[in-house]
């Protein structure tokens, strides 16, 4: 555990404005935010439906837009930012992007596909941590991926730890890749780092702005796996962490997942004990310029355009999904942990800075 890097005043603020938040019901204020650049993205992956989106336009955040929004955030509070996409390092501006929100000292993690780290290099060392997508064995990791397309994530991993950027995994278990729980920690182990995992997300029905693909769109792919294995795959996860395996994802999600009661829902209305403070503490900035409570009410309701509002009026007008109370998300849920003060949450993460 580094403590230099956990120990900073902004991160010591952002403990303490949780606190106030857990105490008082209406107090609000943002901690965190998810920054969509851009929607733009090199692969079509099966899990993923940015695809659906860029038929009709590329969506992009202006790099002096990004910047702006970045002070607003800032000067707002927030301390945590999560670079996304599509595939973020397509933005021609991320360079920039990223440099001016490390001067704004906040933490940076960075979501790719691992295609485009080699351009990138100096940038991404003001990344705390670089979040890459790993789908199992090479024949499934390039059958949901793309060809050759874990070759390119091997020689990435040899080129992030040569070049001392810190990264972790991010497996989306599926009916093809449920049993390469093993081999994805046996290459964790081998670049000395963590292996994050979430299930496969999909809505009920098409939602055409939104990146999420539908239920049958997953289901004619044959990717959803059978609840028994579900469940089975995270009982496994939690006996492997507790072997000492590199498991990033905590102890509290993963239980939390095993719970959950229907795998062909991603939102319940069903209160699981985790407070959701999506809208309360953190938000979304997608690639339309819209600010949302959280990624899934990109196309169940209405943004807020971020151009007209400013970031933090904006913020204070958020709105969530009417009876939305729990989420299957793996980031929304592991957030929500640390939000609501789950001490066995917080150290997991921190004792992996």
């Amino acid at each position: 555990m580094n403590l230099k890097k956990i120990l900073k005043p902004n991160f010591i603020k952002a403990g303490l404005k949780s606190l106030t938040a857990n105490i008082l019901k209406d107090y609000k204020t943002p901690i965190g935010v998810y920054l969509t650049i851009t929607s733009r993205c090199n692969l079509n992956c099966k899990c993923c439906d940015f695809q659906k989106i860029n038929q009709k336009k590329i969506l992009e955040i202006p790099t002096e837009n990004c910047i702006e929004y970045i002070r607003q955030m800032a000067d707002a509070g927030v301390v945590k930012l999560n670079i996304t996409g599509g595939e973020p390092l397509l933005h021609k501006g991320i360079d920039e992007i990223i440099k001016f929100a490390k001067s704004k000292k906040m933490f940076i993690a960075l979501s790719t596909n691992a295609t485009k780290i080699s351009e990138h290099l100096d940038a991404l060392k003001f990344v705390d941590v670089v979040m890459m997508s790993f789908d199992g064995s090479p024949k499934n990791h390039n059958y949901l991926r793309g060809a050759d397309n874990f070759e390119t994530l091997i020689k990435t991993m040899e080129l992030l730890k040569k070049n001392n950027i810190n990264f972790w995994t991010t497996t989306t278990l599926n009916k093809k890749n449920i049993n390469d729980i093993e081999f994805v920690l046996s290459i964790a182990k081998k670049y000395n780092t963590y292996a994050n995992f979430v299930l496969i997300q999909f809505f009920d029905k098409v939602i055409e702005s939104n990146s999420l693909p539908d239920y049958q769109k997953v289901q004619q792919l044959e990717l959803i796996p059978d609840d028994k294995d579900i469940r089975a795959a995270f009982e496994k996860l939690i006996k492997l962490k507790k072997d000492g395996e590199p498991i990033g994802s905590s102890f509290e999600f993963l239980n939390f997942m095993k719970s959950w009661d229907d795998y062909k829902i991603l939102m319940s209305s069903k209160n699981y004990g985790i407070k959701c403070v999506a809208g309360k503490l953190y938000c979304h900035l997608f690639a339309d310029e819209k600010l949302y409570a959280c990624g899934h009410c990109i196309g169940a309701i209405d943004g807020i355009d971020i151009k007209k509002s400013g970031f933090i009026n904006g913020f204070n007008d958020l709105q969530k999904i009417p009876n939305c109370q729990s989420c299957r998300v793996a980031c929304d849920t592991e957030n929500n942990l640390i939000y609501n003060l789950n001490l066995k949450s917080i150290f997991n993460w921190l004792s992996k800075m």
